[in-house]
């Protein structure tokens, strides 16, 4: 499926999928080729994240897309600035 499209039903979704706490950290970034890129606002989070919660991200986004056949899940840090709040994400 088409990354754009997809990746903005993941958005709309992301909140529910990682919980409030860690949607306010983080963002879905990009898709390609089966792998998923995430977003993360610092590298504390990314640490956290990376270590402890990858796994159950991408088992909570493969269980309610599977039709994008994500394989593998990968963490970035946000190469966008925080300038306040985020649109679209957690609200």
């Amino acid at each position: 499926m088409g990354g754009d499209c997809w990746l903005q039903e993941l958005s709309a979704a992301w909140p529910e999928l990682v919980g409030p706490p860690i949607a306010a950290h983080t963002r879905p970034g990009r898709y390609s080729n089966g792998w998923l890129t995430v977003f993360v606002d610092s590298s504390v989070w990314l640490s956290d994240l990376s270590r402890f919660h990858g796994a159950a991200i991408l088992a909570r986004v493969q269980q309610r897309f599977p039709r994008e056949k994500v394989k593998s899940l990968r963490m970035e840090l946000d190469p966008r600035p925080r300038g306040g709040a985020r649109a679209g994400v957690g609200g």
